[in-house]
């Protein structure tokens, strides 16, 4: 620092401390000049805060800010930003909303993969077991309504797939058709066990084609 510049950097630090308006205009003698009168002002600045002096002189005005102390400044005000506990408040609640709504995202998409490609997974040895009961009541049901107690394959969704004859299912009269289905999948559908977040389905197929003979979402019981 050249004696110039030590000079403007005093001359800055006294004016904060004693209140002194600057009277030259420092651009006058360079940009230089003026941002060693700066700092000086500014050291001045926080030597008051560091003594709890409560008065702060207003920052001069009859100066332009030099080109290179803009970066100076913008750091400033972002240090006085996050150093402020009602921001740092608000900063902390905006993160934790975004984290709350990624999340429920996130489960929205995984309930939608579900319901959309589930039923085309096996059901893993968890949810056979989880389904044992549900199981037993669909053969019975099945067995009330068709005469026929079914082979079962169970998906990822909780849907189920029940191979019957076909015959068995056309047995009954074409208006008794739909409740005799409800009926059905009601024995699935309303097992505590089954997830019917994942919109499952009972689904009759015939078991020598394979083919579906009728279905029942879940949702719709």
């Amino acid at each position: 620092m050249g004696a110039l510049s030590e000079n403007t950097y005093n001359e800055g630090y006294h004016a904060f401390l004693n209140d002194v308006s600057l009277v030259a205009n420092p651009y006058q003698y360079g940009d230089e000049r003026a941002y060693q009168w700066e700092l000086g002002w500014k050291n001045g600045a926080k030597e008051a805060r560091d003594a709890k002096n409560d008065y702060t002189p207003p920052y001069p005005t009859n100066i332009a800010p030099a080109s290179h102390t803009k970066t100076e400044k913008a750091v400033d005000n972002s240090t006085h930003f996050t150093s402020n506990p009602d921001s740092g408040n608000a900063v902390a609640i905006i993160e934790l909303m975004y984290f709350v709504v990624g999340c429920f995202f996130l489960f929205i998409l995984y309930l939608a993969g579900n319901a959309a490609f589930g039923g085309f997974f096996k059901a893993s040895n968890g949810i056979e077991k989880e389904t044992t009961k549900a199981q037993t009541n669909l053969h019975n049901a099945l067995f009330y309504q068709l005469s026929d107690y079914g082979k079962f394959e169970v998906k990822f969704d909780y849907s189920v797939y029940a191979y019957i004859d076909r015959i068995n299912y056309e047995n009954i009269p074409y208006p008794d058709r739909a409740t005799a289905m409800s009926e059905i999948a009601s024995r699935w559908c309303k097992d505590e066990k089954i997830n019917r977040a994942f919109l499952p389905k009972v689904v009759l197929k015939d078991i020598r084609t394979g083919e579906t003979i009728a279905s029942k979402r879940c949702i719709l019981l």
